[in-house]
C-alpha cells in the first residue's frame, strides 16, 4: 500500500491486487485463529473508522482529508443490509461480492446459519456474514461427531451442561457434566461422550459486530496427547504437541464455544483415522515409506 499510495516517492509498481488484502487477512485469521488487533493499519477494524465529528465531516466532504487510501482499494465495500427475509440468491450474491467462491454445500450450510442468526438479530452485516462463512469453511470435510443441542444451567457452585451428540454410527447420546464455569461444563460433557484424550490450550472470544446482539467468534486450540500405553511408533504418528484449531460464530457464545470445540475435535479424530490408514498400509506394504505430513517423520 505504500507503493500504491505514494507512486511519486517510489518509482516502482507491484502487480499485487490490493483489493484482496482485507479478504486475505481475514482468511489468515480464520485459519490460524489469531485475531487482528483493531488498531492494526489497513486491515484493523478501526483503520477507516472516524468517530470525532470534525473527522466525519472532513471525510464526507473529501475522503483524502483523513484517508490516504480508500476502503475500496483494500477490499472494503459498502455494507448491504441482509435480514431474516433475505433469500438464498441474495445471500449467495453477497458472498460473490465479498470475493468468496465456495461450493454449493458450504453456501447451503452457511445460509442455514445465516437464517438462524437473522432470527436473533435485526440486521446481519458483512462482517457477520464473513464470520459465519469462515466458521463453515474451516470445518473438516466430514464431521464424525455432530452436536445436536447444548443446554447450560449457570450459577454457583456447579454450572451444569447437557449435550446431545450424534456418533459416527448414527446413535444419539445425551450426557451431562459440571465445571468451574458454563464453558468448562460444556467441554466436560462433550468429552464424556466422545471419550478422546484432549486438552484445551487456548480459548478466545471476540465480537465481530457491534451492539447487544453482536455475533461472537469463538476460537479454540486443543492438543491430543497419546496415552502412555501407546508405543513409540504410535507416538510418532499421533504426536504429542500437534494443535488443532476450531472456530465458530454465533450470537450465543456458549453454543459457539461448543461448536468450536467440536470442530477442533473432529479435525483431530479425522487425522487420527488418516494416520491409522497409513499404519495399516505400512503393514500390508512393508517396503513402502509413509510420510506424516504433520511431523515430517518417516515411518517404515
Amino acid at each position: 500500500m505504500a507503493l500504491y499510495t505514494r507512486p511519486q516517492v517510489f518509482p516502482v509498481r507491484s502487480l499485487v491486487d490490493t483489493t484482496q488484502i482485507t479478504r486475505t487477512s481475514r482468511m489468515v485469521t480464520s485459519v490460524t485463529g489469531m485475531s487482528v488487533q483493531p488498531n492494526k493499519a489497513i486491515v484493523g477494524a478501526n483503520a477507516f473508522a472516524h468517530e470525532a465529528g470534525i473527522h466525519q465531516d472532513g471525510v464526507l466532504k473529501h475522503a483524502a482529508t483523513y484517508e490516504i487510501m480508500s476502503p475500496a482499494s483494500v477490499g472494503l465495500k459498502s455494507t448491504l443490509v441482509l435480514g431474516k427475509h433475505s433469500g438464498k440468491h441474495a445471500f449467495q450474491k453477497r458472498l460473490e461480492e465479498l470475493g468468496y467462491d465456495v461450493s454449493e454445500d458450504v453456501v447451503k450450510a452457511a445460509f442455514k446459519r445465516f437464517k438462524d442468526t437473522a432470527d436473533q438479530k435485526k440486521t446481519v452485516t458483512d462482517t457477520d456474514i464473513e464470520a459465519i462463512l469462515d466458521s463453515e469453511v474451516v470445518k473438516p470435510a466430514t464431521e464424525q461427531w455432530k452436536l445436536n443441542s447444548c443446554t447450560v444451567s449457570c450459577g454457583t457452585p456447579h454450572p451444569t451442561a447437557t449435550v446431545s451428540i450424534t456418533t459416527p454410527s448414527g446413535k444419539t447420546i445425551v450426557d451431562a457434566s459440571t465445571g468451574g464455569g458454563p464453558v468448562e461444563a460444556v467441554y466436560n460433557a462433550i468429552s464424556r461422550v466422545v471419550r478422546v484424550p484432549i486438552r484445551l490450550v487456548q480459548y478466545q472470544v471476540e465480537a465481530v459486530s457491534e451492539g447487544r446482539d453482536a455475533i461472537g467468534k469463538v476460537s479454540v486450540r486443543v492438543v491430543r496427547r497419546a496415552p502412555p500405553s501407546e508405543n513409540e511408533e504410535a507416538l510418532a504418528i499421533h504426536g504429542d504437541d500437534v494443535t488443532y484449531h476450531g472456530s465458530s460464530a454465533h450470537v450465543d457464545i456458549i453454543q459457539g464455544s461448543a461448536e468450536a470445540f467440536m470442530n477442533a475435535m473432529n479435525k483431530m479424530i479425522a487425522e487420527d483415522e488418516e494416520n491409522e490408514l497409513q499404519r495399516k498400509e505400512v503393514e500390508f506394504w512393508p517396503g513402502r515409506v509413509v510420510i506424516n505430513p504433520r511431523k515430517q517423520m518417516e515411518i517404515a
